[in-house]
């Protein structure tokens, strides 16, 4: 499926044309089908070609429970289209950047750990515990898991782990999946423990202080059997960052469509035409 949007102003008259390509020669046995064509209300500039989106994190990750605080969300795949949400509550403004950031205003929200999403039209990313609201009369700030320190970890367990931060408690609890570890607290940045024996594979990290704020990093650690690489090449993220963790032809067939009155809408307004395309290219003879 081929997913499209495209920029429609109200009120004028559109001529849709679908153009498909065969390929080498002039057999015209090409088929085209087309469904899901809906008007949206959703304001966009350009055409766009809707691709899968990923969130890969968010920077500042958490903030006051009255909200108002501006964070880039970081990912892929994002369009002019995209909205962000905060628990399933839309952020006060979405700004699209580029493919590879949305800036978004964060709204009001009780003190906890909240998944965000960043919904475009046909596709939508989560991103589990992507943002951390606290309360700023409570004088309290949640830890930030910044970097673990190395990335790779053996099955077998044993290996020293660092954990890289901010506002970590001396009573900090660290849970890898759904086991605490012994933690050694070296500072409100710096936390060491020893990785327990596990199965092959990514595993979250999970900081949580007294206060019950907590910060969840997803893909924290990698399992694998007798690691091989260096210590000091580790493929740990840099803690700088706050992290949480479609062919050319010859001959082509055309099919020539309709010609259709964009439906009402605010002047002004842009409306958005959604066509997914599933082409079935022909047999060869």
């Amino acid at each position: 499926w081929l997913t499209t949007v495209v920029p429609a102003t109200p009120g004028d008259t559109i001529t849709i044309v679908f153009t498909i390509y065969d390929v080498t020669d002039g057999v015209y046995d090409s088929g085209v089908l087309i469904d899901d064509f809906y008007w949206s209300e959703t304001e966009i500039s350009t055409p766009v070609i809707v691709t899968d989106v990923d969130i890969d994190f968010l920077t500042p990750k958490r903030g006051p429970t009255s909200g108002g605080v501006t964070t880039s969300v970081m990912g892929t795949g994002f369009n002019e289209s995209c909205s962000v949400k905060f628990d399933n509550v839309d952020a006060i403004s979405s700004t699209y950047v580029s493919e590879t950031e949305i800036v978004a205003e964060v709204p009001p929200h009780a003190a906890e750990l909240v998944d965000v999403t960043v919904d475009c039209i046909g596709v939508f990313d989560d991103l589990v515990g992507g943002y951390t609201y606290y309360d700023e009369e409570a004088g309290e700030l949640p830890p930030v898991i910044e970097g673990v320190t190395p990335f790779q970890v053996d099955v077998v367990g044993g290996d020293l782990v660092t954990v890289s931060g901010q506002d970590f408690d001396e009573a900090v609890e660290l849970r890898l999946e759904n086991d605490i570890m012994a933690v050694t607290f070296i500072d409100a940045n710096t936390l060491e423990f020893t990785s327990p024996a596990h199965d092959a594979g990514l595993v979250d990290l999970r900081a949580i202080n007294p206060s019950g704020l907590e910060d969840l990093r997803s893909g924290a650690l990698l399992f694998v059997s007798n690691p091989t690489w260096p210590p000091e090449d580790t493929g740990s993220v840099d803690t700088n960052t706050e992290d949480t963790g479609s062919e050319s032809g010859g001959e082509g067939g055309k099919i020539e469509g309709c010609s259709c009155s964009a439906m009402p809408g605010t002047p002004g307004s842009l409306m958005v035409l959604l066509m997914p395309l599933l082409v079935a290219f022909r047999r060869r003879r």
